[in-house]
């Protein structure tokens, strides 16, 4: 018969390890592991080239000027096609996760978090469902998006567009997205590569990974560094590259292109007006 002193002793420890036991039981998996992701800024996979909206000088509007020099008006349209094409195939991705942002997510049986909603874009109502969890191992997010669109053709239902992972402090990541020209095959036609080291540092590279084109391998990078803006456009197939610099605040910038004034540095100032590059 147990003493009553080893009785007493032997109380508490079979307490705690009935407590902790349960708690096992109420709490099979690390808090951590169903953490909510944090969603990767829209910034991601989106350039911004609103200086140059409106094909007109930005500043140089405020400033009264109604033409600008050669040198920025062709800088401005490169960057307007640029623009154009880089839209055309982003633009369900970057509505689709626009639109993610101001949505509540719900936990699934998957163990992911899913952002369900609809969202509509050029007259298309698209149903989406942004699948996010979390890779300690790696300390990353790790995100799907999945698109459903009744009516289109081809069919697309239940679609991967696009899947990425992202440090968890936001301050990298990739971005791959695929054709929904053909939904069934899961071809990657663009892969984006951005970082964002701090709020005065950001680079954004989009890279063509589409098979059997010409344009496969060509990159386009935009960065921002301070009040510096720059994007270069690499052709792959000539290993021809187009730079593109301005000032966020002064306005100034320049152009250098293969074909433009004979792939001389081309300057313009505050005002747009063509003007002699520094030394």
């Amino acid at each position: 018969m147990l003493k009553k002193e080893t009785l007493r002793r032997a109380i508490p420890v079979v307490l705690l390890a009935f407590l902790s036991f349960t708690a096992c039981k109420d709490n099979p998996a690390d808090p951590q592991e169903t953490e909510k992701p944090p969603l990767p800024p829209l910034s991601s996979m989106q350039l911004d080239l609103s200086f140059f909206s409106g094909g007109a000088a930005h500043t140089g509007k405020a400033s009264g000027i109604e033409t600008p020099g050669p040198n920025f008006n062709n800088a401005a349209l490169r960057l307007l096609v640029i623009n154009a094409t880089v839209t055309l195939v982003m633009a369900v991705p970057v509505a689709t996760f626009g639109a993610a942002i101001s949505q509540q997510p719900v936990l699934q049986s998957d163990g992911k978090y899913h952002w369900v909603f609809s969202v509509t874009e050029n007259g298309k109502t698209y149903q989406a469902d942004l699948a996010g969890s979390l890779d300690l191992a790696n300390a990353e997010s790790v995100w799907e998006m999945r698109i459903t669109l009744p009516n289109a053709t081809p069919a697309i239902n239940n679609f991967l567009w696009y899947s990425g992972r992202a440090k968890l402090d936001n301050s990298a990541g990739e971005w791959h997205v695929f054709d929904p020209l053909q939904p069934d095959a899961g071809i990657e036609v663009l892969h984006i590569d951005w970082s964002h080291p701090s709020s005065e540092e950001a680079t954004l590279i989009f890279t063509i990974v589409k098979p059997d084109i010409s344009e496969n391998g060509d990159r386009l990078t935009y960065s921002s560094i301070d009040t510096d803006r720059d994007v270069v456009l690499l052709d792959q197939s000539s290993g021809d590259s187009i730079q593109i610099h301005w000032d966020a605040v002064t306005g100034e910038g320049y152009l250098i292109a293969p074909k433009y004034r004979n792939g001389e540095k081309s300057c313009w100032d505050g005002q747009q007006n063509d003007t002699t590059c520094p030394n």
